[in-house]
Formats: C-alpha cells, sequence, structure tokens
C-alpha cells in the first residue's frame, strides 16, 4: 500500500508550500508520488462546503457539527474513491494537504465535545466509508497572529468574496484549534508536531521543511 502523509495545522501554516517541496523531494529520490488537497472546492461536496464557510453573516454554531463533518467526510470520500489509484502501487507516497484531522479538531470543538465527537468521526471516516488512515500526520504549529496575517496576505479566495472564511474569523476557534493540535500530537503515535514560527512570523520555508524532512526519513526509514 502507498505510504499516506498528511499535513495539517490552523490555516496560514504553509501546508500548500511544505506539500509541494515534499513532493519535489520525495519524488527527487526516486519516489511516484501523488497529492491531493482538501476541501476539493469543485467537486459536488467541496461545493456545499465552500457555500457554508462563507456564510460570514452566520454565527459558526448555527451549523450542526456532526452534519458539518458529513459534508467534509463525503469530499474525502469522493476524491479518494476518484481517485484510488494514488494510494495503491505503483504510488510510494500519497501526500494529503489537511484529511480527517482537520475535522476531529474544528468539529469536536464546535461540539464542545473533545472526547466522544474525535471517536465518532474516525469511525464515520475510516470504518463506514472506508477512508484510508494516513500513516502519518504532521502539523505545522503557528500562532493566531501568524496565521491570521499570512490568511490576509492571500487574498480573496475562490469559494468567498472575503479574505478570511467563517471559521478563520473566530479568533477564539483558531486558538482552541491550536491546542487541540499539540494536544493531540503529545497524545496520537501518529501525529507530530512542526514549529512553524520564530519571533512573530513564519520560519523560512527551507527550515521548515528541513524538520519534516527529518521526520519522513525518521518514519519510513529512508536514507539520504
Amino acid at each position: 500500500m502507498t505510504k499516506i502523509i498528511c499535513l495539517e495545522g490552523i490555516d496560514g501554516a504553509g501546508k500548500t508550500t511544505q506539500t509541494k517541496m515534499l513532493c519535489e523531494y520525495l519524488e527527487g529520490r526516486g519516489h511516484k508520488v501523488g497529492s491531493l488537497s482538501f476541501p476539493v472546492y469543485d467537486s459536488f461536496f467541496g461545493v456545499e462546503i465552500g457555500r457554508r464557510l462563507a456564510d460570514v453573516k452566520k454565527e459558526i454554531g448555527a451549523i450542526e457539527p456532526k452534519s458539518m463533518a458529513l459534508w467534509y467526510a463525503l469530499d474525502r470520500w469522493e476524491a479518494m474513491a476518484t481517485n484510488r489509484h494514488l494510494w495503491h502501487p505503483p504510488y510510494d507516497f500519497l501526500i494529503l494537504n489537511r484529511f480527517t484531522l482537520s475535522t476531529i479538531v474544528y468539529q469536536s470543538l464546535r461540539a464542545n465535545d473533545t472526547l466522544l465527537m474525535p471517536a465518532w468521526v474516525a469511525e464515520l471516516e475510516h470504518e463506514h466509508l472506508k477512508i484510508p488512515m494516513p500513516d502519518l500526520y504532521i502539523v505545522f504549529d503557528v500562532s493566531v497572529a501568524v496565521s491570521s496575517s499570512n490568511v490576509t496576505k492571500k487574498g480573496q479566495r475562490d469559494y468567498i468574496e472575503e479574505s478570511h472564511d467563517i471559521y478563520e474569523r473566530d479568533k477564539s476557534l483558531l486558538e482552541r484549534a491550536r491546542e487541540f493540535y499539540i494536544q493531540l500530537s503529545n497524545e496520537s503515535s501518529n501525529i507530530e508536531l512542526v514549529n512553524a514560527f520564530a519571533d512573530g512570523k513564519l520560519r523560512p520555508r527551507e527550515d521548515i521543511f528541513n524538520d519534516v524532512k527529518k521526520l519522513v526519513k525518521m518514519v519510513f526509514c529512508l536514507n539520504g
């Protein structure tokens, strides 16, 4: 089976850049590498997710957490089913930008249930929908201030008419999400934390990636 690595963290942590760098690194070592980014905003389910994230006039709490988790799960289910070839030989690695862990973090916090909700999401995705579980999650840790600054630099996104979606506007939610990511990394053997900021800004991407490389080489016993 293809080894699955997922890059995670709150918005503005540099996940897209690090995904590209990791793919290039592994391909440069002769590995067959696939990549997917979630949500897939131009898919049937991704369009619905985008509409809900764009509705900044509503309170976040108005969107029921399990219902939102189901939209995310179905988006991943469709993408993984459509691209089933990516997680079987000859592919050696599949690199994912966000995955099940994002839903576990955000929807558990929105449900005010960090005990039962994570297990419910994992059961939904991995047992009932048969979505594969990543071999390794790498969580990029940044402060909320750095996150907000970097999201602003992205400008308007395709799925909303603003620079920040409904989750990105909630600084309290982002802070709690950051703390929950850290907690989960301390509790789970397949979740590793990488510090992605220093002195109030993102660390140089090459420095961050050196930490990513060390983790990947250690976990998958790669040389060089």
